[in-house]
């Protein structure tokens, strides 16, 4: 559950990091902020949802050992269908 509750986590910010793009765009585009900043904020941002990415793929992975060493694979799909973590997000 580690890699869920990370993904989980990350949430927060992610929200921070597409706020911190919103708002290096709007002060760029009045001439307060650089376009180093605001390449920056996308590269922060591309940052957090590779870490969501990566925090996902664990989690089911791990998901997928532990049902399988528990002789309850078949329960995957089950999990697969709630879809218990959100990709893309």
């Amino acid at each position: 559950a580690q890699g869920l509750e990370e993904y989980q986590s990350l949430a927060s910010t992610q929200a921070l990091a597409q706020e911190t793009v919103r708002l290096r765009d709007n002060a760029f585009g009045q001439g307060l902020s650089t376009s180093l900043d605001v390449v920056d904020a996308r590269t922060q941002l591309a940052g957090v949802k590779t870490q969501r990415a990566a925090a996902a793929y664990q989690y089911v992975v791990s998901l997928a050992r532990l049902l399988a060493l528990s002789g309850q694979i078949e329960r995957f799909k089950q999990y697969q269908q709630g879809q218990v973590v959100e990709f893309g997000s």
